[in-house]
């Protein structure tokens, strides 16, 4: 995974600025996706770069195999940013110390959710 996007894309699930048409299409995922990246440990690619694929294990468990260039969400990583969890992400701390991700780069004055309740609301998960 690449930390290369430095802003949100124009339908980041993070955006605080989405139409109201937008607004709970992710509904309960959402709590899933923020308390894994943002409040967490994992990471969350930006959906414009998926390219990986879908797999199922011999039981029948679905798993994703990622493919290069994929990229890391713009809008978790300034989300977990603004609720001040930026740097309690391992994958993210790796990131800096080996080059890969440049805080410095990252558009922290993008459209994003400033709280987990506003981004919750927004999606209607609860």
């Amino acid at each position: 995974m690449d930390y290369k996007l430095i802003r949100p894309c124009s339908n980041c699930p993070f955006r605080s600025d989405l139409p109201a048409s937008q607004r709970g299409w992710l509904n309960h995922r959402i709590v899933e996706i923020v308390e894994n990246t943002v409040l967490g440990n994992s990471t969350f690619t930006c959906h414009k770069t998926l390219k990986g694929e879908w797999n199922e294990d011999e039981e029948g468990n679905g798993y994703y195999t990622p493919s290069q260039g994929e990229q890391h969400c713009a809008g978790a990583l300034i989300m977990a940013n603004n609720v001040g969890r930026l740097w309690h992400n391992q994958a993210t701390r790796m990131a800096e110390k080996f080059g890969m991700f440049d805080f410095d780069k990252l558009d922290t004055s993008a459209p994003v959710f400033k709280t987990v309740d506003e981004c919750y609301d927004f999606h209607e998960a609860e």
